[in-house]
């Protein structure tokens, strides 16, 4: 329900409840107190209803639900079975989910000493790289995302890590973790990120090779294609790079990144 809608409803029955103690007041011509006591109580349960639904603590259960339908294994089975704590978990998802990194860093670091579970330990880090990320503090995400990848051996820390290191200009060691992440499990993402990356050393070989990898997992990636086709076009394979620009296109990718892209690095080449 909405918050205008939620309003409405319980106004409308606050209003009943001292209408009724009115007339009731009214019709007897005297004030039972405990009725009036508990009538308080109703007026008071309500306001205090209201105050946690806008809290942003509200609906802990439904809330819970959804992130981890939506993170999963990310998730895990953190905080279970203390309440105190997975309210706050679930709070920093919220937080984080909204654009509030920084509120979402300060819940995790106060969580951070009752971790007592791998599951706990592993969504501490991995989202608090998650919130560094956001604020673009790549060096402190790529030590978040490496504690994970320690925690829990799966592939998104290490393809999280991956990306930070080739923001930072280490792209050596983002190879390496990107590498380990499809080592572990084939992924479209990956497989594209390693692709950018060899575009970067201008290996145009290897980028090709990565690109068509993802495009074998997910054939509508618009970043892959946009890769396969800039690396046809630094290796002068001119049949290959319209057909990769085309479906680069029909997959909703900007013409003019790629051709601006092609034209920096042949005149960098020249």
């Amino acid at each position: 329900m909405s918050k205008k809608g939620w309003i409405i409803i319980s106004g409308t029955l606050a209003a009943v409840v001292i209408g009724l103690q009115v007339y009731e007041i009214v019709a007897k011509g005297v004030v039972d107190t405990g009725h009036l006591i508990r009538t308080g109580i109703i007026i008071l349960a309500l306001i205090a209803s209201f105050i946690k639904k806008n809290s942003g603590y509200s609906d802990t259960h439904a809330i819970k639900k959804a992130y981890k339908r939506a993170y999963g294994e990310l998730v895990g089975n953190a905080f279970e079975g203390k309440p105190a704590q997975e309210k706050i978990f679930y709070a920093a998802l919220h937080n984080l989910n909204n654009k509030k990194p920084n509120a979402a860093l300060d819940k995790l670091e106060d969580l951070r000493a009752d971790c007592e579970t791998n599951d706990e330990r592993f969504a501490v880090e991995f989202f608090s790289g998650m919130c560094s990320d956001d604020l673009g503090r790549y060096d402190i995400s790529v030590s978040h995302y490496e504690r994970a990848a320690a925690i829990k051996h799966i592939a998104d820390p290490l393809i999280n890590a991956g990306f930070c290191y080739e923001e930072l200009g280490s792209f050596d060691r983002a190879l390496e973790c990107l590498q380990a992440a499809v080592d572990i499990e084939p992924d479209a993402v990956a497989y594209n990120n390693i692709a950018q990356v060899y575009l970067e050393k201008e290996d145009y070989e290897k980028a090709l090779e990565y690109a068509n990898l993802s495009i074998e997992l997910n054939p509508k990636r618009d970043d892959s294609l946009s890769a396969a086709a800039i690396a046809h076009a630094m290796l002068g394979h001119d049949e290959e790079y319209k057909e990769y620009f085309r479906r680069y296109l029909a997959a909703g990718g900007e013409g003019a990144l790629v051709t601006r892209y092609i034209e920096m690095m042949k005149f960098e080449v020249e």
